[in-house]
Protein backbone atom coordinates (compact mmCIF):
# COMPACT_ATOMS: atom_id res chain seq x y z
CA UNK A 1 0.00 0.00 0.00
CA UNK A 2 2.84 2.40 0.88
CA UNK A 3 4.59 1.52 -2.38
CA UNK A 4 1.43 2.34 -4.35
CA UNK A 5 1.06 5.65 -2.49
CA UNK A 6 4.68 6.61 -3.20
CA UNK A 7 4.34 5.59 -6.84
CA UNK A 8 1.33 7.88 -7.09
CA UNK A 9 3.24 10.76 -5.50
CA UNK A 10 6.07 10.41 -8.02
CA UNK A 11 3.69 10.12 -10.98
CA UNK A 12 1.55 13.04 -9.80
CA UNK A 13 4.62 15.21 -9.31
CA UNK A 14 6.17 14.38 -12.69
CA UNK A 15 3.02 14.84 -14.78
CA UNK A 16 2.41 18.22 -13.14
CA UNK A 17 5.80 19.62 -14.15
CA UNK A 18 4.89 20.81 -17.69
CA UNK A 19 3.59 24.39 -17.53
CA UNK A 20 -0.14 24.46 -18.23
CA UNK A 21 -3.15 26.59 -17.30
CA UNK A 22 -3.21 25.37 -13.67
CA UNK A 23 0.45 26.24 -13.11
CA UNK A 24 -0.02 29.57 -14.90
CA UNK A 25 -2.92 30.58 -12.66
CA UNK A 26 -0.99 29.37 -9.60
CA UNK A 27 1.86 31.70 -10.57
CA UNK A 28 -0.59 34.53 -11.12
CA UNK A 29 -2.12 34.13 -7.68
CA UNK A 30 1.26 33.82 -6.00
CA UNK A 31 2.55 36.96 -7.73
CA UNK A 32 -0.43 38.74 -6.18
CA UNK A 33 1.03 37.71 -2.79
CA UNK A 34 -1.93 35.40 -2.21
CA UNK A 35 -0.23 32.23 -0.98
CA UNK A 36 -3.38 30.74 0.54
CA UNK A 37 -5.38 31.00 -2.68
CA UNK A 38 -2.50 29.58 -4.72
CA UNK A 39 -2.21 26.60 -2.37
CA UNK A 40 -5.99 26.10 -2.40
CA UNK A 41 -5.87 26.00 -6.20
CA UNK A 42 -3.19 23.30 -5.98
CA UNK A 43 -5.40 21.25 -3.65
CA UNK A 44 -8.42 21.60 -5.95
CA UNK A 45 -6.40 20.51 -8.97
CA UNK A 46 -4.79 17.61 -7.12
CA UNK A 47 -8.15 16.34 -5.89
CA UNK A 48 -9.55 16.20 -9.43
CA UNK A 49 -6.42 14.42 -10.69
CA UNK A 50 -6.94 11.81 -7.97
CA UNK A 51 -10.55 11.32 -9.03
CA UNK A 52 -9.63 11.06 -12.72
CA UNK A 53 -6.94 8.49 -11.92
CA UNK A 54 -9.51 6.27 -10.19
CA UNK A 55 -12.10 6.79 -12.95
CA UNK A 56 -9.52 5.81 -15.57
CA UNK A 57 -8.70 2.68 -13.55
CA UNK A 58 -12.41 1.78 -13.41
CA UNK A 59 -12.89 2.41 -17.12
CA UNK A 60 -15.31 5.32 -16.66
CA UNK A 61 -12.89 7.86 -18.14
CA UNK A 62 -12.50 5.77 -21.28
CA UNK A 63 -16.26 5.89 -21.83
CA UNK A 64 -16.27 9.65 -21.33
CA UNK A 65 -13.35 10.14 -23.72
CA UNK A 66 -15.27 8.29 -26.45
CA UNK A 67 -18.35 10.52 -26.04
CA UNK A 68 -17.96 13.47 -28.47
CA UNK A 69 -20.60 15.63 -26.79
CA UNK A 70 -18.95 15.28 -23.39
CA UNK A 71 -15.55 16.24 -24.80
CA UNK A 72 -17.08 19.19 -26.67
CA UNK A 73 -18.74 20.42 -23.47
CA UNK A 74 -15.47 20.12 -21.54
CA UNK A 75 -13.57 22.07 -24.17
CA UNK A 76 -16.28 24.77 -24.26
CA UNK A 77 -16.43 25.19 -20.48
CA UNK A 78 -12.66 25.19 -20.30
CA UNK A 79 -12.50 27.91 -22.97
CA UNK A 80 -14.84 30.15 -20.95
CA UNK A 81 -12.94 29.60 -17.69
CA UNK A 82 -9.59 30.30 -19.34
CA UNK A 83 -10.94 33.41 -21.09
CA UNK A 84 -12.28 34.86 -17.83
CA UNK A 85 -9.00 34.21 -16.03
CA UNK A 86 -7.05 35.59 -18.98
CA UNK A 87 -9.00 38.84 -19.08
CA UNK A 88 -8.69 39.22 -15.29
CA UNK A 89 -4.93 38.76 -15.59
CA UNK A 90 -4.62 41.31 -18.39
CA UNK A 91 -6.47 43.84 -16.23
CA UNK A 92 -4.26 43.15 -13.23
CA UNK A 93 -3.02 46.11 -11.19
CA UNK A 94 0.02 46.10 -8.89
CA UNK A 95 -1.09 45.02 -5.39
CA UNK A 96 -0.57 47.55 -2.60
CA UNK A 97 2.47 47.01 -0.42
CA UNK A 98 0.31 46.08 2.58
CA UNK A 99 -2.04 43.74 0.67
CA UNK A 100 -3.33 40.66 2.43
CA UNK A 101 -4.86 37.40 1.23
CA UNK A 102 -8.49 37.55 0.23
CA UNK A 103 -10.63 35.89 2.96
CA UNK A 104 -12.72 34.26 0.23
CA UNK A 105 -9.59 33.09 -1.57
CA UNK A 106 -9.62 29.52 -0.24
CA UNK A 107 -12.99 28.64 -1.74
CA UNK A 108 -12.21 30.46 -4.98
CA UNK A 109 -8.83 28.78 -5.26
CA UNK A 110 -10.27 25.31 -4.66
CA UNK A 111 -13.03 25.89 -7.22
CA UNK A 112 -10.66 27.34 -9.82
CA UNK A 113 -8.14 24.52 -9.50
CA UNK A 114 -10.84 21.86 -9.65
CA UNK A 115 -12.61 23.46 -12.62
CA UNK A 116 -9.44 24.03 -14.64
CA UNK A 117 -8.42 20.39 -14.24
CA UNK A 118 -11.90 18.89 -14.59
CA UNK A 119 -12.54 20.69 -17.90
CA UNK A 120 -9.18 19.72 -19.40
CA UNK A 121 -9.73 16.70 -21.70
CA UNK A 122 -5.97 16.16 -21.78
CA UNK A 123 -6.16 15.23 -18.10
CA UNK A 124 -8.61 12.42 -18.86
CA UNK A 125 -6.47 11.09 -21.71
CA UNK A 126 -3.35 11.28 -19.54
CA UNK A 127 -4.83 9.19 -16.76
CA UNK A 128 -6.30 6.69 -19.23
CA UNK A 129 -2.79 6.10 -20.52
CA UNK A 130 -1.26 5.85 -17.05
CA UNK A 131 -4.01 3.52 -15.80
CA UNK A 132 -2.76 0.93 -18.30
CA UNK A 133 0.94 1.50 -17.62
CA UNK A 134 2.10 2.94 -14.30
CA UNK A 135 -0.93 1.60 -12.41
CA UNK A 136 -1.53 -1.60 -14.37
CA UNK A 137 -2.26 -4.65 -12.25
CA UNK A 138 -3.02 -2.79 -9.02
CA UNK A 139 -5.92 -4.01 -6.90
CA UNK A 140 -8.57 -1.36 -6.20
CA UNK A 141 -7.39 -0.55 -2.63
CA UNK A 142 -3.85 -0.01 -3.90
CA UNK A 143 -5.15 2.06 -6.79
CA UNK A 144 -7.00 4.30 -4.35
CA UNK A 145 -3.74 4.74 -2.42
CA UNK A 146 -1.93 5.53 -5.68
CA UNK A 147 -4.63 8.05 -6.61
CA UNK A 148 -4.21 9.80 -3.26
CA UNK A 149 -0.49 9.90 -3.97
CA UNK A 150 -1.19 11.41 -7.40
CA UNK A 151 -3.03 14.28 -5.77
CA UNK A 152 -0.32 14.80 -3.17
CA UNK A 153 2.40 14.80 -5.84
CA UNK A 154 0.59 17.38 -7.93
CA UNK A 155 -0.07 19.54 -4.89
CA UNK A 156 3.61 19.35 -3.90
CA UNK A 157 4.74 20.56 -7.33
CA UNK A 158 2.25 23.42 -7.51
CA UNK A 159 3.06 24.44 -3.94
CA UNK A 160 6.70 24.68 -4.98
CA UNK A 161 5.74 26.76 -8.01
CA UNK A 162 3.70 29.07 -5.78
CA UNK A 163 6.54 29.52 -3.31
CA UNK A 164 9.06 30.34 -6.06
CA UNK A 165 6.58 32.77 -7.58
CA UNK A 166 6.07 34.49 -4.24
CA UNK A 167 9.81 35.01 -3.96
CA UNK A 168 9.93 36.25 -7.54
CA UNK A 169 7.09 38.66 -6.86
CA UNK A 170 8.95 40.06 -3.88
CA UNK A 171 12.04 40.49 -6.07
CA UNK A 172 10.29 42.23 -8.96
CA UNK A 173 7.88 44.24 -6.84
CA UNK A 174 5.30 46.22 -8.84
CA UNK A 175 6.92 45.08 -12.10
CA UNK A 176 5.60 41.56 -11.41
CA UNK A 177 2.24 42.77 -12.73
CA UNK A 178 3.67 42.51 -16.24
CA UNK A 179 4.37 38.84 -15.66
CA UNK A 180 0.76 38.38 -14.60
CA UNK A 181 -0.42 40.17 -17.74
CA UNK A 182 1.82 37.94 -19.84
CA UNK A 183 0.21 34.93 -18.17
CA UNK A 184 -3.15 36.45 -19.08
CA UNK A 185 -2.14 36.47 -22.74
CA UNK A 186 -1.12 32.80 -22.54
CA UNK A 187 -4.43 31.91 -20.90
CA UNK A 188 -6.32 33.61 -23.74
CA UNK A 189 -4.29 31.60 -26.26
CA UNK A 190 -5.18 28.42 -24.36
CA UNK A 191 -8.82 29.55 -24.34
CA UNK A 192 -8.79 30.02 -28.11
CA UNK A 193 -7.26 26.57 -28.57
CA UNK A 194 -9.90 25.01 -26.33
CA UNK A 195 -12.67 26.83 -28.21
CA UNK A 196 -11.23 25.63 -31.52
CA UNK A 197 -11.46 22.04 -30.27
CA UNK A 198 -14.97 22.62 -28.94
CA UNK A 199 -16.07 23.73 -32.41
CA UNK A 200 -14.46 20.73 -34.15
CA UNK A 201 -17.78 18.83 -34.56
CA UNK A 202 -19.30 21.87 -36.31
CA UNK A 203 -16.45 22.51 -38.73
CA UNK A 204 -17.52 19.69 -40.99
Amino acid sequence: MIAALLTGVVVGFVVSVPLGPVAAVTIRMALRRDRRTALALAVGSGAVDSVYAVLAYLGVAQILAREPRAMTAMYAIGAVVLAVLGVQSLRERPPPADSHADPAGLARGLATGALLTATNPAAILLWIGLAGTAFAGLALPRMVAAAIGVGLGGIAWLAGVAELSLRGGALFGARAVWIVRGIGGLLLVASAYSLWNALAPFRG
